[in-house]
């Protein structure tokens, strides 16, 4: 597991399979409402590509507010 952290904001990869990656958003300060949660300066690709040493794409988001799913092209940077 990896992470990026900005302020009081960490930013935590997952991988779902070899070409898909889930990123979640946490704050160290408790728990974040939706208008917070609308607002997020979310990492670049590049920024997920450096972190996971693959290039990525932000795709979508996930299962709640909090997460953004991106794919992975297969092979490193």
């Amino acid at each position: 597991m990896s992470a990026i952290t900005k302020n009081s904001l960490t930013f935590t990869v997952n991988w779902l399979s070899d070409t898909s990656l889930s990123v979640v958003v946490t704050s160290s300060l408790g728990d974040l409402d939706f208008d917070e949660l609308t607002n997020i300066d979310w990492p670049s690709d590049a920024e997920i590509s450096k972190l996971v040493g693959r290039k990525v794409v932000a795709f979508d988001g996930g299962d709640s507010i909090a997460e953004t799913i991106y794919f992975a092209k297969v092979g490193s940077l």
